[in-house]
């Protein structure tokens, strides 16, 4: 993958409980052109970051905003349970 787009996001969480439920829910879900982008997800004591690499703008772009909105739907999750 020559010239490659890259973007990151870290996630600070309130508690480290957090941080780990939304890493083990995102660290399953696999790209689906895994030949375009490449994630990886990292879980650091209080926070998630994610880092990606894609060929393409508009991958990059819908990979980033699923993952937001995959993070919003964990958090309204917990926040319900809690």
């Amino acid at each position: 993958m020559n010239d490659l787009l890259t973007a990151q996001l870290t996630i600070p969480f309130s508690c480290q409980k957090h941080a780990k439920i939304v890493y083990e829910t995102l660290r399953v879900d696999q790209e689906p052109r895994k030949n375009l982008i490449k994630r990886e997800i990292s879980l650091n004591p209080s926070s998630v970051t994610v880092a990606w690499w894609a060929k393409e703008s508009r991958i990059l772009r819908v990979s980033v905003q699923s993952i937001i909105d995959h993070i919003h739907s964990i958090l309204t999750t917990i926040h319900q349970f809690e």
